[in-house]
């Protein structure tokens, strides 16, 4: 098994991320129930277990992102291409993650206007028993 988060389309919001949508913009990871029966890591627990973890969302407009968390808490973001866009590229982004004193994952990403501008978020994750995190849905 690899050890990457799949984020899926459900009900998460991000503040203001113009490119993100509600579960998919770092949303669900891999599935709900886990990250509902999972207990809270502490922001210690998450710094441990986040560097080299591959993590996507998809846009509203079908577009996926791609990053692996690197240990200085750098990412670069790839988005794919604009779906049923006859011209459609790719695109990549600087980004930086941390984990809040709150214990949330946090993402920085310096996209160009063209592609949104620049945008910041913050999600709860949990971990499950193999310590792969899962974002938890908001409202939870």
């Amino acid at each position: 098994m690899r050890a990457s988060v799949l984020i899926f389309a459900a009900s998460l919001a991000l503040p203001t991320a113009a490119h993100a949508d509600d579960a998919t913009a770092p949303g669900n990871a891999a599935s709900d129930a886990p990250a509902a029966a999972a207990a809270t890591p502490t922001r210690e627990q998450l710094l441990a277990a986040l560097p080299g973890k591959r993590m996507s969302y998809t846009t509203p407009g079908g577009r996926v992102v791609q990053w692996v968390n690197n240990a200085d808490g750098s990412a670069v973001l790839r988005k794919s291409p604009r779906l049923g866009g006859k011209h459609s590229t790719g695109a990549s982004a600087p980004a930086h993650w941390y984990v809040s004193d709150d214990g949330k994952y946090c993402m920085s990403e310096e996209w160009s206007t063209l592609h949104g501008g620049p945008s910041q978020w913050c999600r709860a994750l949990t971990l499950d028993a193999s310590g792969m995190p899962s974002f938890v849905p908001a409202g939870q």
